[in-house]
C-alpha cells in the first residue's frame, strides 16, 4: 500500500507538472514571491523587466486603472479589475505596497544613470483575483509617495536606466507617474534640492546656536560661513568644519579638538590662545590670522 501510494503520487505530480506546462500562465500568489523575484526571466517581451530591474518582473501596475484622491495629507489609490496584471494581460492576485519617502533625509545612493532610495513602507493590501485594490496612506509636502508591487527590495525604490520599472509608480499630486528616464529626473531633482534647503536650514540654527552659546560641540559644519563672528572661548570640538570661512571671525581660546579643519579659511582671524590639539589642518588658509599662544600644533605658514 505504502508503494503504491507512492506511484500514485509522482503519477499526480508528473500530470500536474505537465498540466502546468500546457496551461496560461498561473497567477502568482504572495507564497511563491520569492520565487518570482530569484527565478531569471524566460519571456522575451521588450516591456518586461528583467530580474536586475525594479519591481517584481513580469508584472504591471496599470496607472490608467488608478483613481487617486486626496484629502488633506491622505491619498486614496482606488485600482480597477486589471489594475494588478501580468504583461501578458491576464490580472494579478499580488500584495501591493505603498512606499513613502522623506526627501530631506532620503539615502539616495546614485550611480551614473542608476540610483536607489530608501523609504519606509506605509501599508500593504493584497489584490483580488480581478487584480482590483484600494489603499490609503498620508504623505506630507516634504514626502515622496510610491506605488510598488511587492519585492524582495521592500521599501527600497530603484531607478535602473537599462530596465522598466512597470511594478512602480510614483504618485504625484493626483496622478501616478511611471518610473521612466524624465520622472526619474524629476525625483532626483527633488531630492537634491530637498536635502540643500534642510541642510541650509540646519547650519543656520547650528550658528545661531554657537553665537548664543558659544558650544557647538560635534557639529557638521561643512562649507558653513562663520566670518566676523564673536565667539570667543567657543567649543568647536570633534566638529566637521572641512571648508568653513572664518574670516576676520574672533576664536580667541576656542577649543577645536578632533575637529576637521582641513580647507578652513582662517584669513585675518583671531586664533590667539586656541586648542588646535589632533586636528586635520590639511589645505586650511591663516593669512593674516593671529596664531599667538596657539597649542596643539604648528599652524603651517604660506
Amino acid at each position: 500500500m505504502r508503494r503504491t501510494g507512492t506511484i500514485w503520487l509522482m503519477a499526480g505530480f508528473i500530470y500536474s507538472l505537465t498540466a502546468c506546462n500546457k496551461a496560461a500562465p498561473l497567477t502568482r500568489t504572495a507564497n511563491d514571491l520569492q520565487s518570482v523575484v530569484d527565478a531569471p526571466s524566460t519571456d522575451a517581451k521588450t516591456d518586461r523587466p528583467t530580474e536586475t530591474g525594479e519591481g517584481l518582473p513580469g508584472y504591471l501596475i496599470d496607472p490608467a486603472k488608478l483613481a487617486i484622491e486626496t484629502q488633506d495629507n491622505l491619498r486614496t489609490i482606488v485600482g480597477s479589475a486589471a489594475a494588478v496584471r501580468s504583461v501578458q494581460g491576464p490580472a494579478a492576485s499580488l500584495r501591493v505596497l505603498l512606499i513613502r519617502v522623506d526627501k530631506r533625509s532620503a539615502k539616495f545612493q546614485k550611480n551614473n544613470q542608476d540610483w536607489t532610495l530608501n523609504g519606509s513602507q506605509i501599508v500593504a493590501v493584497q489584490a483580488d483575483v480581478a487584480g482590483a485594490f484600494k489603499i490609503q496612506g498620508s504623505i506630507t509636502a516634504d514626502e515622496l509617495l510610491f506605488l510598488k508591487l511587492e519585492d524582495s527590495a521592500g521599501a527600497q525604490i530603484h531607478y535602473r536606466s537599462t530596465a522598466m520599472a512597470s511594478s512602480v509608480l510614483w504618485i504625484e499630486g493626483n496622478a501616478a507617474q511611471p518610473l521612466d528616464a524624465d520622472h526619474a529626473a524629476q525625483i532626483s531633482a527633488q531630492v537634491t534640492a530637498a536635502q540643500s534647503d534642510a541642510r541650509a536650514t540646519e547650519v543656520a540654527r547650528l550658528i545661531e546656536q554657537l553665537k548664543t552659546t558659544g558650544q557647538c560641540r560635534n557639529c557638521n559644519l561643512a562649507g558653513a560661513d562663520l566670518s566676523g563672528l564673536e565667539i570667543v572661548s567657543c567649543d568647536l570640538s570633534f566638529s566637521n568644519l572641512m571648508a568653513a570661512k572664518f574670516v576676520l571671525a574672533n576664536l580667541a581660546s576656542c577649543n577645536f579638538t578632533n575637529s576637521n579643519l582641513s580647507q578652513a579659511d582662517f584669513t585675518q582671524a583671531n586664533l590667539a590662545g586656541a586648542n588646535l590639539t589632533q586636528t586635520d589642518l590639511s589645505g586650511a588658509v591663516f593669512t593674516g590670522a593671529n596664531t599667538d599662544g596657539v597649542v596643539g600644533t604648528q599652524i603651517p605658514r604660506p
